[in-house]
C-alpha cells in the first residue's frame, strides 16, 4: 500500500513561519554566555554569520546558533540538555536533514567555549569544513 506525505495548507505553513520567527525573536533575546563568547569569537574572526537562524521546509523546520553562509557551515553551542540519548537522535535527524541541504554542522559544548580564542575556534571551523570536503572525493 502506498503512503502519501500529508499536504500543508498555505496557512499551515503560513503558521509554522511565524512560530519559527517567534522563536528565533526569543532565542536571541535569551543568549547565553556560550553563545555570547562564540558570537565575539567569529565576529573578531570577520566571518559573515547569522545568530539563531532558522531553516525550513513543508515538513520541518530547526532553528541553528549560528550560520555561515559563506560557507555552509552550522554551528551549534550544546548544554547539558544535549547529553540525553533522545536529543542526541534529534541532533542526528537534524544533521542529516542539513546535510541533504549541503549543510555542515559543528559542535561546540559549553565547557569548551570558556577558554576558547579566536584561532583555535578558525582551526575548528577550517577542519569541520575540510573534513566533510575529504568525504566527497
Amino acid at each position: 500500500m502506498r503512503k502519501y506525505r500529508k499536504s500543508y495548507k498555505r496557512t499551515d505553513l503560513i503558521e509554522r513561519a511565524h512560530i519559527a520567527e517567534e522563536r528565533v525573536k526569543s532565542l536571541r533575546f535569551n543568549i547565553t554566555a556560550s553563545e555570547m563568547r562564540v558570537l565575539a569569537l567569529l565576529e573578531k574572526l570577520s566571518f559573515e554569520f547569522i545568530f539563531q537562524e532558522a531553516f525550513f521546509d513543508e515538513w520541518y523546520f530547526i532553528i541553528a546558533d549560528f550560520y555561515l553562509p559563506g560557507i555552509k557551515l552550522i554551528i551549534e553551542v550544546d548544554g547539558d540538555s544535549h547529553l540525553g540519548k533522545s536529543q542526541k537522535m534529534k541532533e542526528a535527524k537534524r544533521k542529516r536533514w542539513l546535510a541533504k541541504k549541503g549543510i555542515k554542522v559543528l559542535r561546540i559544548k559549553n565547557k569548551a567555549t570558556i577558554n576558547m580564542k579566536p584561532n583555535h575556534l578558525h582551526e575548528r571551523i577550517l577542519r569541520c569544513i575540510s573534513k566533510n570536503n575529504n568525504k566527497k572525493d
